[in-house]
C-alpha cells in the first residue's frame, strides 16, 4: 500500500490523500540459471542465480528454492517461488550426470580350477558405499577358463558410467596322493607300488632312491593316467634299501600341475 499527499495552492486549502497499491511482480518472466551436477549420491542443490532484467535476486529475501529429483542421475528440478516484493513460480531444470565407476575399489576373489567358464565374488566401494550388483554396475569375465589370471570387468549403470577391470587367480588344486604299499617282487631289483587314486589326477609320478633325499640311485616312473593305481619300477640295484614317494599331476592346456608329495615308504629289493 503507497500514499500520495497533494497539498492544495492558489486558491483552494488542504490536503488531498491518494492511496494506490504496488503489486508484487510474478517472477515467471524471471531468468533463471542452475549448473549441471554429477551423482555422489546425496541431494544436490546447485546455487541458483535468479535475475529480473538487470537485477539479481536475493534468496530468502525475493524467493524460496525448492529441489526435487535431485538425488539420481537424469533431470532435476529446482523451483524458485517469489516473497517479499515478488510472486508466483518458476522452475529451472539441471542435469546430473552418472558418476564415473573408474575409480572405484573393487575386489575380485581367487578361484579354484574346475574346466569350466568362472565367475567370482566381486565387490566394487565408491568411498564407503558398497555398490549393487545389477543396480549400480554389470560384470563381464575374460579368460576366466584356465589356470592362470582372469579378468573381470565392471560396467557401470544407473547412477554409475564407464568401467573399471579387476584381475583375479584361476588356481589349480591338486590333492596329495596316498602311497598304499612298496614291495618287492618275485625278479630281482625289482619293486611293485600301489597308491590309492586322485581325483581329477591326470596321471601320476613315483620316485624310487637309495636315500631319503632323493638325490642317490633316482628311478623315476611318469604314469599317463589318472585311473592307473599301481606300478612296477624295474633295473633297480638287487639287495638295496630303497625310499619311495609319490604325486598326482594334472595336465590342463599342455601344463602340468603337481600335488604334494605322500608319505616315504621304505623298502628293499630282492
Amino acid at each position: 500500500m503507497a500514499v500520495v499527499y497533494t497539498d492544495a495552492v492558489g486558491n483552494y486549502t488542504g490536503t488531498f490523500v491518494t492511496v494506490f497499491k504496488i503489486t508484487a511482480k510474478d517472477l515467471r518472466d524471471a531468468k533463471i540459471t542452475a549448473a549441471d551436477q554429477t551423482y555422489t549420491g546425496g541431494e544436490l542443490k546447485p546455487a541458483v542465480t535468479v535475475t529480473d532484467g538487470s537485477r539479481v535476486l536475493k534468496a530468502g529475501t525475493d524467493y524460496d528454492t525448492v529441489y526435487t529429483g535431485n538425488i539420481n542421475a537424469g533431470t532435476a528440478k529446482v523451483t524458485v517461488t517469489g516473497k517479499g516484493n515478488y510472486k508466483g513460480t518458476a522452475e529451472k531444470t539441471f542435469k546430473i550426470s552418472a558418476k564415473s565407476i573408474a575409480g572405484a575399489e573393487v575386489t575380485a576373489a581367487d578361484k579354484t580350477y574346475t574346466g569350466k567358464n568362472l565367475t567370482t565374488s566381486v565387490t566394487v566401494k565408491d568411498g564407503s558405499r558398497t555398490l549393487k550388483s545389477g543396480t549400480d554396475y554389470t560384470l563381464s569375465y575374460k579368460n576366466n577358463k584356465n589356470p592362470g589370471t582372469a579378468t573381470v570387468t565392471v560396467t557401470g549403470k544407473g547412477n554409475y558410467a564407464g568401467s573399471v577391470s579387476k584381475t583375479f587367480k584361476i588356481t589349480v588344486k591338486v590333492s596329495k596322493a596316498s602311497l598304499t604299499s612298496a614291495k618287492k617282487t618275485s625278479k630281482k631289483g625289482q619293486l611293485k607300488i600301489k597308491w590309492k587314486k586322485v581325483s581329477g589326477a591326470t596321471g601320476y609320478q613315483v620316485y624310487a632312491a637309495q636315500n631319503k633325499g632323493f638325490t642317490k640311485k633316482v628311478k623315476k616312473a611318469t604314469i599317463k593316467s589318472g585311473k592307473t593305481a599301481s606300478t612296477t619300477l624295474k633295473g633297480l640295484t638287487k639287495k638295496k634299501t630303497y625310499y619311495v614317494r609319490i604325486r598326482a599331476t594334472k595336465k590342463i592346456a599342455g601344463k602340468t600341475y603337481y600335488g604334494a608329495w605322500s608319505t616315504v615308504k621304505k623298502t628293499k629289493t630282492k
